[in-house]
Parts: structure tokens; sequence; C-alpha cells
């Protein structure tokens, strides 16, 4: 790890001494730090790895820009999955996604399995 790294992990540990987490920062960045290729990939290919990272830091309209790429058919399915435990809201629109035919009926798994 760098010692950037290193430096942002002290400062999160001491501010969730604190009761203030920010633990999805770190996550964030042991993302980048080991997908270092990323940051010049372009356009940035949002995959499940990457979206894991960010969605705890993710506000709502982006959650639902994120879901409306994903019916619209640029984005995989698959990244409903680590969505759904921070935007519960979208639990009846993908229902109804899939009973209109927009989403396979697969994703009702994802549903099922949080």
């Amino acid at each position: 790890m760098t010692q950037d790294l290193n430096s942002l992990i002290k400062v999160v540990d001491a501010l969730k001494e604190q009761d203030i987490d920010l633990s999805a920062v770190v996550s964030f960045a042991e993302y980048i730090s080991a997908h270092p290729e990323k940051a010049d990939e372009k356009p940035l290919k949002l995959d499940i790895g990457l979206l894991e990272a960010i969605v705890p830091m993710l506000q709502n309209n982006s959650i639902v820009a994120i879901f409306a790429r994903i019916l619209d058919g640029e984005l995989p399915s698959e990244l409903i999955k680590p969505l759904i435990p921070y935007a519960p809201y979208l639990v009846s629109q993908i229902e109804s996604a899939v009973l209109l035919g927009a989403l396979e009926k697969d994703v009702l798994l994802l549903l099922r399995k949080n």
C-alpha cells in the first residue's frame, strides 16, 4: 500500500472512533490501488467491482442514473445487485421492469438474495 492510502486508512480509523464511518472511501481507494488501469480507461467502464466500491457514496440520483442505464441495456443487469441494499426504493421498479420485459426474470433472484 502506498503512503497516501495508509494515511487515509489512519484518518478513517480515527474518525470511526468518533462514530463517523468513511470506510467506503477506503474501499474505493483500495479498489483503485488494485486497479490503476481504471484511471486511464476512457470511457471508464462501470463493472461490478467498481460499483461495489463506490455505491455506498452515491447519491440517489446517481443510483437512479445507473439503473436507467441498466434498463436501456447500456450496462449489464448484474449491476443491480450492489444497488439494492442502498436503494430499496428500486425494488418495485425492478419488479415492474421484469413484468414489462425490460429486464430478464433472473433479476428477481437478486432481490430474493438480499
